[in-house]
């Protein structure tokens, strides 16, 4: 059960940081940078009070400490193959497309 809400967490932390960063690509630099921090803020402090209240309650909630490296580890590699392996199949040109109405200039 460690491992799988673990696992959860992780893919939450994640895909929260992609979504983000997906719904933000076209802003500008300074507002890409504030929503970023600010993502990140969040996905930090969230997991952070969630690990001290469970480490002040060991009684009431108990998990696993090495499920959680281990799975944490696994489904980071995991996340970043796939991005690997999804940003190196796509096809993004190199050059601008030539400019239709730079053609009728010649």
């Amino acid at each position: 059960m460690t491992a799988l809400v673990t696992a959860v967490g992780v893919l939450a932390f994640m895909g929260i940081g992609q979504y983000v960063q997906v719904r933000m690509a076209d802003a500008e630099p300074r507002n890409l940078l504030l929503g970023a921090l600010i993502s990140y803020a969040i996905r930090v402090s969230v997991p952070t009070v969630m690990l001290i209240a469970l480490e002040a309650n060991p009684a009431r909630f108990s998990f696993d400490r090495p499920s959680v490296a281990i799975t944490t580890i696994v489904v980071v590699l995991g996340w970043l193959a796939a991005e690997i392996l999804a940003f190196s199949r796509l096809r993004i040109p190199v050059f601008d497309e030539p400019d239709e109405s730079s053609q009728h200039g010649r």
